[in-house]
């Protein structure tokens, strides 16, 4: 189970204007059911947060928390590797898409990439164009 963004989840947001839903979940609520009396054994849950200092320490203590990692900008290796996983086809063009990316020396992160990737689908000359304007800076933001 993968619970996205969980530092908005008790922020007081009014959800009812999101597309008319609406969220009764407490905190309280969240903590029974991840080792409550209802808790189902055998499961991995996942938590993603931009801000781990919001977080309720009640929420991320040892043993419900197993382990945390930090998922920085994407290095050059992951870089070329999406490029691949992505596209396949050589590495040499994917190696270029690295060059380009990194000699604007903005770090950028993996969602910003898969956005290009995406933004590029079956067409991985214009994912390299996209590289290229972000390494002259025409391109607005990275992230």
């Amino acid at each position: 189970m993968v619970l996205e963004d969980i530092d908005s989840a008790f922020s007081g947001r009014d959800r009812s204007t999101e597309k008319g839903f609406q969220s009764s979940i407490t905190i309280s609520g969240l903590l029974n059911a991840l080792d409550g009396v209802v808790a189902s054994e055998g499961r991995i849950i996942f938590m993603t947060t931009n801000h781990p200092e919001k977080l309720d320490a009640a929420l991320i203590r040892p043993g419900r928390v197993d382990v945390k990692e930090y998922l920085g900008w994407a290095t050059p290796y992951q870089i070329q590797q999406m490029f691949l996983r992505f596209y396949g086809g050589s590495e040499e063009m994917a190696d270029e898409f690295v060059s380009a990316i990194s000699s604007s020396g903005r770090p950028v992160s993996t969602a910003f990439l898969q956005g290009i990737f995406i933004s590029n689908k079956e067409k991985p000359e214009g994912a390299l164009i996209e590289a290229r304007k972000l390494a002259s800076k025409e391109l607005g933001g990275v992230n």
